[in-house]
């Protein structure tokens, strides 16, 4: 966005950042999407057009001083975390602006024969996709064996064999179906929170490539 960084946000100090957050690693990530989200949400309210982009390099920038060993003591990160934000969009609009005026030296063009934003879009999302399957494969590593065995098989075969699959699984595990689904629940969070992590770790680096 702004300078060509000179610093990776590798897993490691992902989790860095977590544990500043949160020492309880399922709750770091909740705070983790709660502090994004407001982050946002503040920058949209600001009629920041670029918010996502602006809120992830502030999360990036917070969590490359953690890892070069500065010390935050606020006892609040989301007012820290405020404080990086506004410059990180105070950067981002001189951007904003040095583009403006590169556009208008530009000389005027025909309009092409299919919607480049829609194309863009559909490249996007197919990477988003692309993105988050290998996040699931990695999260799904790090889950406990017995883990990784539920919730594959839960999720394995057409509706009917799942029916049935389900069923077996629960009367192996001699437990109720109400307990087997609170049991796939829980995975399912702890896999969220990996795979969003994931997928910010990977944004993150796409965009300052």
């Amino acid at each position: 966005m702004a300078v060509k960084p000179t610093f990776e946000l590798s897993q490691e100090v992902f989790d860095q950042f977590l544990f500043w957050l949160h020492p309880d690693r399922e709750q770091a990530g909740i705070v983790f999407e709660q502090l994004r989200g407001r982050l946002r949400k503040l920058l949209l309210l600001q009629g920041c057009p670029g918010a996502e982009e602006v809120a992830d390099e502030t999360l990036f920038r917070v969590a490359r001083r953690l890892a070069e060993g500065v010390r935050i003591e606020s006892e609040n990160p989301f007012t820290y975390i405020q404080g990086v934000a506004r410059n990180v969009l105070r950067e981002y609009w001189k951007s904003q602006e040095r583009n403006v005026e590169g556009l208008a030296d530009r000389p005027i063009f025909q309009p092409p024969a299919t919607n480049p934003i829609q194309e863009i879009e559909k490249i996007e999302e197919q990477q988003t996709k692309e993105r988050r399957l290998e996040c699931l494969e990695t999260c799904l590593q790090k889950l406990s064996p017995e883990s990784r065995e539920l919730f594959i098989t839960y999720h394995q075969g057409a509706l009917r064999e799942r029916i049935a699959t389900r069923e077996k699984l629960a009367a192996d595990l001699g437990i109720p179906m109400s307990s087997l689904r609170l049991r796939i629940h829980r995975i399912r969070e702890k896999l969220e929170t990996c795979i969003n992590g994931c997928l910010t770790v990977r944004n993150i680096a796409e965009r300052r490539k």
